[in-house]
């Protein structure tokens, strides 16, 4: 979940809207930054939607106490910053071993970023599951990293580790690819220099990636739930990624495997606003400190 964010947010720290002109100012390092601090506040405000989808794709009760649906959310923002450094960093270094500036075709662009967000699902990965495990104990986040490494060890932070790569990879691949296909076919619809091509072929993009995505992302929410033995966990359910799959397929079928898409859709959408908003006001007083202090 956090690399569609992640995805998002990345895009944002390259293009945008009404923040072009100031981002032009920035160095890439600058807008990797900017990028990074607008996702953190789009997940503190959209933090909610990620426990309701995590609830509906566990079969737990829907959490609706302020407390109860924030529970995670310092893990998952804390992870946003390094989640799009890597999506951003990696995808053009990848690219710029294919060729110069204009000289990477569109396949192989799509290629890199797909590359970067598998990548990033090694640090998307272990902060799900630690939120995730959050959400089912009610520990602090140091209390539950304590819990799950002191008694399972290391290892079990890479428990649907492989799941996160697979989704990231095909999510930033989905998106870096259709967001500029929708784009140009909205540009002659609207006046030159308008956002609305940008942020509308942004949300489109992000929710057929995230329907393409989500059968893997509920296989991976139900393998974290389950990867350690406790109360949470009833006797004799399948743990594994083909025994949850083949449980998921016989209780629900198709639809089961989207158990949840309905948050995780409002999220992506709200998204592309949040993080095109906030980027346009955190580049704003961004350039205001540098030339206070220039």
């Amino acid at each position: 979940m956090g690399a569609a964010a992640g995805a998002a947010a990345g895009a944002a720290a390259g293009a945008g809207g009404g923040g072009r002109a100031a981002g032009a100012r920035l160095g890439a390092g600058e807008q990797l930054v900017v990028g990074g601090l607008a996702g953190s506040l789009e997940v503190f405000i959209n933090q909610p939607t990620v426990a309701l989808k995590n609830a509906m794709q566990g079969g737990r009760p829907l959490p609706w106490r302020v407390p109860e649906l924030y529970r995670g959310v310092v893990v998952n923002a804390g992870s946003m910053a390094p989640i799009t450094a890597v999506q951003f960093g990696a995808s053009a270094m990848i690219a710029g071993m294919m060729g110069g500036p204009g000289e990477v075709s569109s396949a192989g662009r799509v290629g890199a970023a797909a590359a970067a967000g598998a990548l990033s699902g090694l640090i998307s990965g272990p902060a799900e599951l630690v939120m995730i495990r959050q959400q089912l104990s009610g520990r602090s986040l140091t209390g539950e990293l304590r819990h799950l490494v002191g008694t399972h060890g290391p290892r079990v932070l890479g428990s649907g580790l492989g799941l996160a790569m697979g989704r990231d990879g095909l999510y930033t691949s989905g998106y870096m690819g259709l967001t500029p296909v929708f784009k140009e076919l909205l540009e002659p619809r609207f006046e030159e220099g308008s956002s609305t091509p940008f942020l509308g072929a942004g949300i489109a993009a992000g929710v057929l990636s995230a329907l393409m995505t989500h059968p893997v992302d509920t296989v991976k929410t139900i393998v974290q739930t389950r990867c350690m033995p406790g109360a949470t966990v009833p006797e004799g359910v399948p743990t594994s990624v083909s025994g949850v799959t083949a449980e998921v397929w016989a209780k629900g079928g198709v639809a089961g495997f989207y158990s949840g898409v309905l948050p995780r859709s409002f999220r992506l959408i709200t998204a592309v606003f949040i993080l095109n908003m906030s980027k346009g006001e955190i580049e704003k007083r961004w350039l205001e400190l540098k030339d206070k202090s220039s």
